[in-house]
């Protein structure tokens, strides 16, 4: 590690400091403060501590920084710490171990040094024994009357002085600072923070972190299950926003997160206040624990540690995450599960967030020993591990292919028997996707029996069939958003909405209305997508005598779904098809193909798109570990209202699904029993979305004769269902 550092610096145009010699690891006593001892013997040192120097003097370190410690296997006066001692400096550094760069002191207005000499004497004394640049005296004037009066006296040879020089004006030879000492401060962004150094820095973290415990079970988290999460940030140091990065990283995808933050500054305990136990369902406890000089210690102040032990002892579960120190799981012993991050950095943070939710899977090892660690000791290299939950769809087992196989054999029934054209339907079932298209093939005027041909992520889906579910999601982004809620009147978006007939009732058309298909439209004969630009659809509508009070009445109008599509478009400024491919689409790993030329748009949704949105309404919300929805939108787009029959709900359809074994709770958008659909020659489409089972179906079929084939269709629609429910054993025992 110490030699890839040394190359990586030192190649890019840096010079390297290799600290603190002769090796501060072996010590309880903060060197800012008062002189530390490295103990053991010379065998010791050469087996433990001079090891990474050695390695950073073979890749060709250009500094060496002393430490203020007492070694005295080295140095035999234990008054004299190393800094000081030409026995470490010129002895062991220099002649044994042949290191010809810079020695650069730690800072000389450390307790390690000040102690026990005056400021001036120190400056002698370091560069007597060996140093070349004295940094930071604590008193400059006097360091430098020191120098002056020591060399001028003979204590300090001259050429001990030169040799000290040399070294420097070589030193910014070797980075050309007599032609460019100065930083060019344009050139930053373009040699720092590149998004491939971002990625490689999350990267490392992501494979850094390390779970130490799991009694409980609970790692990783599932984002979809609704769950009320106390976040409990707590600092070692003053803090103002403590853990907050890995905070912002559990919001993006938790649906509920309160957080309280405690610090000795300026949150302290006795000021904040834990919510009761009836609030939250699961808490984190979020450590932070910087390692900082003068501090003399890397543990929590007691107040804050006895808020830790409580919550731990609350009967809750809770997940202690960890940021720096990994010792401080030897202080909470009853903690079920600890997961861990040996540094406080942002990337940390939102790398154990990251492992914790299942985005990354967990493979740290513990770099150290945990001796009183319970329930039994840690040992280096120890560390559980998790694997990846994707939260996508991925493609179908062939078992579960095997098990769709009497669906599949209704659809080329129906083909075969010049019932469709064609067929397509996409099933999901518990996080697998089974695609499936069947086409008649028509050659030298003879139907022959076609092949299968498989469904691909670019065969679309007719565009104006697949923009009920992107249209209720895109309304349900928007108001998560807060551009608008279910009950803001269309008038007010849409001014023009409020000059046409039945002028009282359209001032109370909401968009909820419009959802719910409750809004007192009539139905559309022609086809909206052959009518020219949104101006001439507004205005068609805006002439329309409305049918019933708004809220009054279920009918379904395919002018609500215009209204919402204009609505959309214009509260984004984009047609509906681009702001669904920025804000719903993009975010969770998916895309559509879009052409736009003026108000028109071409091109639109793959079924497997659709499948991915559905697949978010299933999952509370989220998909790819990325929250598009919250789950109070999306329960209050599900609500079911009684209006004047069936149950309806704004976007969904919740009543009448095809088949027989659909639930109370199951809703879709079932384009096949809407009463204008066969008059038009369209290629009915439904969706239908199955929560308990975590199954949804999609399905598109192509009539060859249309209405004359109603009653078949209507029972082929029912058998495709039915038969799907009974493949993947969905089947309800009532």
């Amino acid at each position: 590690f110490v030699s890839a550092f040394v190359r990586g610096v030192e190649e890019n145009g840096a010079l390297a400091t290799a600290k603190h010699f002769p090796g501060h690891g072996d010590t309880g006593t903060d060197s800012h403060l008062d002189m530390a001892k490295i103990g053991g013997d010379r065998a010791r040192l050469e087996g433990v501590e001079l090891v990474p120097f050695r390695a950073a003097i073979a890749a060709g370190v250009s500094s060496v920084m002393t430490g203020h410690l007492v070694v005295p296997a080295i140095e035999p006066d234990q008054e004299v710490p190393a800094t000081l001692s030409s026995h470490v400096l010129t002895g062991l550094l220099r002649d044994q171990m042949g290191f010809e760069g810079l020695v650069v002191t730690d800072a000389l207005d450390m307790g390690g040094v000040t102690k026990g000499f005056p400021p001036g004497e120190v400056a002698v004394r370091a560069l007597l024994a060996g140093a070349d640049v004295l940094l930071m005296p604590p008193v400059p004037d006097a360091a430098l009357m020191g120098l002056r009066e020591a060399v001028k006296s003979g204590r300090i040879p001259m050429a001990r002085l030169d040799a000290a020089v040399t070294r420097i004006l070589q030193a910014k030879a070797r980075l050309e600072l007599q032609r460019n000492r100065l930083v060019d401060i344009d050139a930053l962004n373009s040699n720092f923070r590149r998004p491939e150094s971002l990625r490689l820095a999350q990267d490392i973290a992501d494979r850094g972190v390390t779970l130490l415990r799991d009694d409980s079970k609970i790692v990783p988290l599932d984002p979809r299950k609704p769950a009320r999460v106390l976040l409990l940030a707590v600092a070692a140091d003053a803090d103002t926003l403590p853990a907050e990065p890995f905070e912002r990283e559990l919001r993006s995808q938790l649906d509920t997160v309160q957080t309280v933050r405690v610090d000795p500054k300026y949150m302290r305990p006795e000021t904040v206040h834990v919510p009761p136990l009836d609030q939250y369902d699961l808490a984190i406890v979020a450590m932070t624990v910087t390692v900082a000089d003068r501090k003399a210690t890397v543990g929590l102040p007691a107040n804050e540690a006895e808020m830790v032990h409580a919550l731990l002892k609350s009967g809750k579960p809770v997940v202690v995450a960890s940021f720096g120190s990994p010792y401080l799981m030897e202080v909470f012993p009853e903690a079920q599960t600890w997961i861990a991050a040996f540094s406080t950095q942002d990337v940390s943070q939102r790398a154990v967030a990251r492992a914790l939710l299942g985005q990354i899977a967990i493979s740290g090892k513990l770099p150290v020993r945990l001796p009183g660690a319970a329930p039994k000791p840690l040992a280096i290299g120890d560390g559980l591990t998790t694997v990846t939950d994707a939260m996508t769809l991925r493609p179908a087992s062939p078992e579960m292919d095997a098990q769709l196989r009497p669906v599949y054999d209704l659809i080329r029934r129906a083909v075969t028997e010049d019932l469709l054209v064609a067929c397509t339907v996409a099933v999901g079932h518990r996080g697998q996707l089974s695609l499936f298209h069947e086409t008649a093939v028509v050659t030298l005027g003879t139907r022959n029996q076609p092949p299968v041909v498989p469904v691909t992520q670019q065969t679309n889906w007719e565009m104006d069939l697949g923009i009920p579910p992107i249209l209720t999601t895109s309304v349900a982004v928007l108001t998560g958003l807060k551009r608008l809620s279910l009950d803001t009147p269309v008038w007010r978006i849409l001014p023009e909405w409020s000059t046409g007939p039945s002028a009282e009732w359209r001032k109370k058309v909401t968009v909820r209305h419009l959802l719910e298909d409750t809004a007192g439209l009539p139905s559309f004969r022609e086809n909206p997508s052959k009518m020219s630009g949104q101006a001439a659809l507004l205005a068609q509508v805006s002439a329309l005598a409305l049918l019933t009070e708004p809220g009054a009445r279920y009918y379904h109008s395919e002018w609500g779904q215009i209204l919402l599509r204009i609505i959309v478009e214009r509260l984004s400024g984009e047609s509906l098809l681009s702001f669904a491919n920025g804000e719903l689409f993009a975010p969770i790993g998916e895309s559509l193909s879009v052409a736009t030329s003026g108000e028109s748009s071409a091109g639109g949704p793959s079924v497997r798109s659709i499948a991915a949105l559905a697949q978010t309404w299933m999952n509370g919300g989220i998909y790819s570990h990325r929250r598009l929805l919250h789950a109070n939108t999306i329960n209050e787009f599900l609500q079911r209202r009684q209006i004047d029959g069936p149950p309806v709900a704004a976007g969904w359809e919740v009543s009448n699904p095809p088949g027989h074994y659909f639930s109370s709770r199951a809703f879709g958008v079932n384009g096949f029993r809407r009463p204008t659909i066969w008059s038009r020659n369209d290629i009915p489409a439904s969706v239908w979305i199955e929560p308990d089972s975590q199954f949804f179906i999609i399905l598109q079929m192509s009539p060859k004769n249309g209405e004359s084939d109603r009653a078949k269709l209507d029972t082929l629609l029912d058998d495709i269902h039915d038969a799907a429910f009974k493949a993947l054993g969905l089947v309800p025992k009532s």
